[in-house]
């Protein structure tokens, strides 16, 4: 399967060819943001930034000609010449420019240009690795999860199961994208084949995005702290171990660690506070968005555990919120004395609650987590869901609690 035939969730978010726009998308090297620009606008003229060549061009190129030449154009990683962002804005301001689309590997870096320059003016996007309702070839913003998003899913009202095909499609999506990510240049190529190209994309990252974003001049303090971390994934972040572990102070733990997450590398799940009279853990939770970056980076191409099923589902889950630019707010929910719930999805609506298990069988025993959260939520309780590797939805008592298959979040509501 080539990427060329999958349809990314985003595209259904970008300005159509005949308007007049200005886009940004953001999102890690290799995750196909070129490939999305160049088949949504193949009219415009395409230039990667990372020639020099190309940069030193466009600094040539004065603001009153920018309409002309380059005209309008996809400016690609656009974060290796910022700068570039004023010749935009003047000629757009103008009225002269008619569109332009930029791509970026490093969000916050970006946006701090974005709303220097163009506020108000741009439409910006995130894309992620291909995720498995992606793989799967299933519509962008139809599928259940979607719907959990926007908090109207009466779980009672979804087919038990899905018929064998559909749910062999799903299935085959989730262990792909669970066991070597959603890199796309990955799909056409044999196992062994795969790892090195993950081992390849590390070393770039480490060489040309991570110079470009840190500055760093020793990279090997960087790459043995990316590798403790990824061996404390689906764990809380311990800035003070961390450091420990890898000869480093922990502002410098904690500074890596943000460059990590502003590369999308990583995200920072954060605790949910309802009640500020109760105590709950303050400390956010480590979470890698591409499992097969994890597994390389780790050297654990072959682990299954219910944290890296945890890590995999919780990422899913927030690439698809911010791909899709949805009104709902990621947390995880854990008391000082040890109740945890993996995940918390605040909607417009109300809340969710959702447990993680990797295995094929639950029961109303772990749900005693989501019960308690739905008593400290009161009015706010949609529903809770205990996500598994079964084939069946299930009830599993009051208030509003059900097991999920967790490859069924990916499907459409009626599995069509």
């Amino acid at each position: 399967m080539a990427d060329s035939f999958i349809r990314r969730a985003i595209a259904s978010l970008l300005p159509s060819s005949d308007e007049r726009f200005l886009v940004l998308v953001t999102g890690a090297r290799q995750v196909g943001k070129t490939t999305l620009l160049t088949r949504s606008y193949p009219s415009l003229r395409y230039l990667n930034l990372d020639s020099v060549e190309n940069r030193a061009f466009l600094m040539r190129q004065s603001e009153s000609q920018w309409h002309s030449l380059p005209g309008p154009a996809i400016l690609d990683e656009i974060q290796k010449q910022p700068e570039l962002i004023e010749k935009v804005k003047y000629s757009w301001d103008s009225g002269a420019l008619a569109r332009t689309a930029m791509t970026g590997s490093s969000h916050v870096l970006l946006l701090r240009h974005v709303r220097e320059s163009l506020a108000g003016r741009v439409r910006l996007l995130e894309l992620f690795a291909l995720g498995v309702g992606e793989l799967a070839g299933l519509p962008a913003n139809s599928n259940l999860f979607d719907r959990f998003c926007d908090g109207d899913v009466d779980v009672s009202d979804l087919p038990t199961e899905l018929l064998p095909e559909e749910s062999a499609r799903l299935r085959a999506a989730e262990e792909e994208v669970y066991r070597w990510g959603g890199m796309p240049a990955l799909l056409p190529l044999a196992p062994e084949a795969r790892k090195e190209w993950l081992a390849d994309y590390r070393s770039t990252y480490l060489q040309r995005d991570l110079i470009d974003l840190a500055r760093l001049r020793d990279l090997l303090p960087f790459s043995t702290f990316q590798r403790m971390a990824a061996l404390r994934v689906g764990g809380l972040v311990n800035f003070a171990d961390l450091a420990r572990d890898t000869g480093l102070s922990a502002d410098t733990a904690r500074r890596y660690l943000e460059y990590l997450r502003i590369s999308y590398q990583t995200e920072l799940l954060q605790p949910w506070f309802a009640n500020p009279s109760r105590r709950l853990v303050k400390t956010p939770k480590l979470v890698f968005l591409d499992m097969g970056l994890l597994r390389s980076i780790s050297a654990t191409w072959d682990l299954d555990s219910g944290e890296y099923f945890e890590n995999f589902l919780v990422a899913e889950m927030i690439k698809q919120i911010r791909t899709l630019k949805k009104e709902a707010r990621p947390w995880f929910w854990r008391t000082s004395n040890g109740a945890e719930v993996d995940f918390l999805l605040e909607t417009p609506c109300g809340i969710w609650g959702i447990e993680i298990k990797n295995r094929p069988e639950v029961d109303a025993h772990d749900t005693r987590h989501l019960r308690s959260l739905a008593s400290d939520l009161g009015p706010r309780w949609l529903g809770g869901l205990v996500l598994y590797s079964g084939t069946r939805i299930k009830a599993l008592g009051e208030p509003r609690l059900w097991a999920l298959p967790s490859w069924r979040l990916f499907a459409g509501l009626s599995g069509e």
